[in-house]
């Protein structure tokens, strides 16, 4: 599996790893065997989801708090403007405003 080599040569690098509980494209082990070929992986199996994470708002939740983590220490004035957005498309803050709209198309 091509994905589990390249996550291996990641290292301590932070690698999230999204699966659906109900994927019948790809099964939830090859997710595992990816996350655990990583040290600095973490791996979050959506319950109920497919395929098509994208178009899944729990997904994209989970992603916005992954991304918002690992910027806080970079940016520390992220964690001051922490919010739960209604829309996520509508986040106006960096990063994210490029790259929640490519989520959810």
């Amino acid at each position: 599996m091509r994905a589990v080599a390249a996550a291996a040569t990641l290292g301590d690098r932070d690698l999230m790893v999204i699966h659906g509980s109900d994927d019948e494209t790809v099964p939830v082990l090859d997710a595992r065997a990816i996350a655990d070929a990583c040290p600095g992986a973490d791996l979050r199996i959506i319950g109920g989801a497919g395929h098509h994470l994208r178009h899944d708002l729990r997904a994209v939740a989970v992603l916005i708090g992954w991304l918002e983590s690992a910027a806080a220490p970079c940016w520390p004035e992220t964690r001051m403007r922490r919010r739960v957005p209604s829309n996520p498309c509508t986040i106006e803050t960096w990063p994210y405003q490029t790259i929640i709209p490519r989520l959810v198309r």
